[in-house]
């Protein structure tokens, strides 16, 4: 019976340390930004705490607050990554989030959000298209590819531009 309950409190104490399975955990900078983001209501805090250069994308994005994160940034701040993310969340596979469904339709609706409060993020629109008329053929996706890929190069968008002048 000893035996027994040993083994027991082993198992609950390395499952409790993480053994088999860590969720991700948030250091102090992540922290600070969720709070002035969620809290504080500030856009910017939201988008550096998204920022995929600046952390470990398959870890903390996987978490219901970075989730939480992305929709406030976007919805109710306007914040144009805010909104990217958001759209990726709904892209299949990434970022590896189990708290949102695939959508092909939601995430299309935020890329043209995020491209509607900032004019550079229009190239992930005409992007979006450019797949679809690779699949189709469809001119009227080519069109749609084009006209937003020229949005974000007249902005001054380099990349767009270089896509622009490749289907074109």
């Amino acid at each position: 019976m000893k035996k027994l309950l040993t083994l027991y409190v082993l198992a609950l104490t390395s499952s409790a340390v993480g053994i088999y399975d860590v969720e991700p955990t948030l250091n102090e900078e992540q922290i600070k930004l969720y709070d002035e983001c969620i809290k504080e209501n500030n856009a910017k805090s939201c988008e550096n705490y998204l920022d995929t250069r600046n952390y470990d994308k398959d870890g903390y994005l996987s978490l219901k607050e970075s989730l939480e994160v992305a929709f406030k940034g976007c919805d109710e701040l306007k914040n144009a990554y805010s909104c990217h993310m958001v759209a990726n969340y709904y892209d299949e596979g990434y970022p590896p989030n189990k708290f949102i469904q695939d959508n092909k339709e939601k995430s299309y609706e935020y890329k043209l959000k995020a491209c509607e409060i900032d004019k550079d993020f229009c190239w992930f629109v005409g992007m979006h298209y450019s797949h679809k008329y690779t699949k189709t053929k469809d001119k009227k996706d080519k069109k749609q590819a084009l006209k937003y890929y020229k949005i974000a190069c007249d902005n001054g968008y380099e990349y767009s531009c270089e896509k622009y002048k490749r289907i074109k």
